[in-house]
């Protein structure tokens, strides 16, 4: 069996007047509601897709370049691969 850290869920607050809860792990919205604390319920039967963490290591979102300072965005340029 896999572990599974569990991740944080940040919330927003949406100009519509609901709230979302995000995932820092798999960085998809988990619930978007109107009162902020039915959020619990569902960040507690979140799981992430495993599929889809593979793709965020393989493929992140922000790709990065080594440099002698530590990793640095790409420029907009940058072959990727």
């Amino acid at each position: 069996m896999v572990h599974q850290y569990r991740p944080n869920f940040p919330h927003r607050f949406n100009a519509d007047g609901t709230f979302d809860s995000i995932c820092t792990l798999c960085h998809l919205t988990v619930a978007s509601v109107q009162i902020e604390a039915e959020l619990v319920r569902y960040e507690q039967r979140h799981k992430c897709n495993p599929i889809r963490l593979y793709q965020l290591t393989e493929y992140p979102l922000w790709p990065v370049e080594p440099s002698s300072n530590g990793p640095r965005p790409r420029s907009a340029g940058a072959r990727i691969g």
